[in-house]
């Protein structure tokens, strides 16, 4: 019966692989066409470029699974409707190629100007098959392998069936863990390179794969042991975990990737404000790696939530996790604003002390201006730090009181300057 049962799925299977490889055949010249215009794009742009390659990879699912679904009404169909199989096996068709459009969307292993991970071409092509190997079995085999056998054979031949489908997914995942664990390595210590003076990520990054074989090894044991209904809620928290840590390297990449390319800025706007791009290029990496760090561990603690070892959504809902949160976002946020408002006044002294532009400022006047930009930064150093302070919790009156006499006192003794 389950010979029966596959021959009539032989057809739907092969008309909507035919039209998916005939299509995403024709889609890839159009990628790598979208790839070519990406190359001279910045980050935001080749997202939006990704987006769009993204649509029309859903684009050709959908209209695979639609001649599929056209061809079992043609041939399986009876007055509009179709077998169980056959409704097995497309709902199945598409749930996979869309995870598989999803997860193409990130590693783009046909198009590398497309990718929003920073991987190489060989390496992305690697993990696509990998992963897709792991999302077809994990996905056929329980939406329709297992189904079949539950219905034409017996549910514990089902069980069994999903059992040997989940170790051998595991064991293509250990293997490809074993396999590039030196090249994922690399890449790890790459990626971390900056963000922590210490060996601390260098000795983690070079030993992932002991923690990756413990996972999977975890995972065995859920399979062997509660074979029913265990591994899906599990495999949900893994794939959120590594959606994450994808996530969070992809982003990272690209803050890398500004940091590493710097800020240029228009050659007019450089002759009106000369200092306004060395300004932006000394401070904005090291926020920029400060954010990198702080992805980092918004990940671990995602990851860690994820698996249940600790209650992240419990502590930010507590009063402790409220306040601190505030004060972080209020902190980055008196930080960004005490930032450009310093960098619009040095802007705007530099622009009235250039000679190439404007009136030419007297001796008297560029005193003045450097004078007052050198006051402002002054100023502005001393409130940023003073509200830091206050929103940390700190008592910041007597700080204030000192600061009045302080300014007096230099109000004083610069009357006459």
């Amino acid at each position: 019966m389950i010979l029966d049962a596959l021959k009539d799925l032989a057809l739907v299977i092969v008309t909507t692989y035919a039209i998916l490889i005939a299509l995403r055949t024709l889609a890839k010249r159009l990628y790598r066409s979208i790839g070519r215009v990406a190359s001279s794009y910045d980050a935001l742009k080749t997202l939006a470029l990704a987006l769009g390659s993204t649509v029309i990879d859903v684009g050709v699912v959908i209209l695979a699974w639609a001649g599929g679904y056209l061809i079992t009404l043609l041939f399986f169909g009876e007055f509009g409707s179709i077998g169980i199989r056959q409704t097995l096996y497309l709902n199945a068709f598409l749930v996979v190629e869309l995870i598989k459009v999803a997860l193409r969307f990130l590693l783009s292993p046909t198009t590398g100007d497309l990718r929003l991970i920073p991987l190489g071409d060989a390496a992305a092509r690697t993990m696509t098959r990998g992963f897709t190997a792991i999302i077809s079995i994990l996905g056929y085999g329980q939406l329709l392998v297992v189904p079949i056998f539950n219905q034409n054979v017996s549910f514990a031949a089902g069980r069994a069936i999903s059992v040997l489908l989940a170790l051998a997914a595991i064991g293509v995942a250990a293997t490809m863990t074993l396999r590039y664990r030196r090249a994922v390595s690399a890449w790890l210590i790459d990626q971390s390179e900056g963000m922590v003076r210490s060996g601390f990520l260098r000795a983690l990054a070079g030993r992932w794969h002991w923690a990756a074989l413990a996972y999977l090894a975890f995972l065995a044991a859920i399979v062997l042991a509660q074979p029913g209904g265990v591994l899906i809620p599990v495999l949900y928290a893994s794939f959120q975990v590594l959606a994450g840590f994808i996530v969070g390297f992809a982003v990272s990449g690209w803050i890398a990737g500004t940091v590493s390319r710097g800020i240029e800025l228009p050659p007019s706007l450089n002759q009106r404000l000369p200092l306004l791009e060395r300004r932006l290029n000394t401070f904005v990496p090291q926020a920029l790696t400060v954010l990198r760090f702080m992805i980092l561990i918004a990940v671990t603690v995602f990851a860690l939530h994820t698996i249940g070892l600790i209650d992240a959504t419990g502590w930010l809902q507590s009063q402790i996790g409220v306040r601190a949160t505030s004060a972080l976002v209020t902190v980055a946020m008196i930080l960004v604003v005490a930032f450009a408002v310093w960098l619009a006044l040095s802007s705007w002294v530099d622009y009235r002390t250039n000679p190439e532009f404007g009136t030419v400022p007297s001796a008297r006047e560029q005193t003045l201006l450097t004078l007052l930009k050198n006051a402002a930064t002054i100023a502005i150093i001393v409130m940023t730090l003073m509200f830091t302070l206050s929103e940390i919790g700190i008592n910041i009156a007597p700080l204030i009181a000192s600061a009045g006499v302080l300014g007096l006192a230099l109000g004083f003794g610069a009357q006459k300057l």
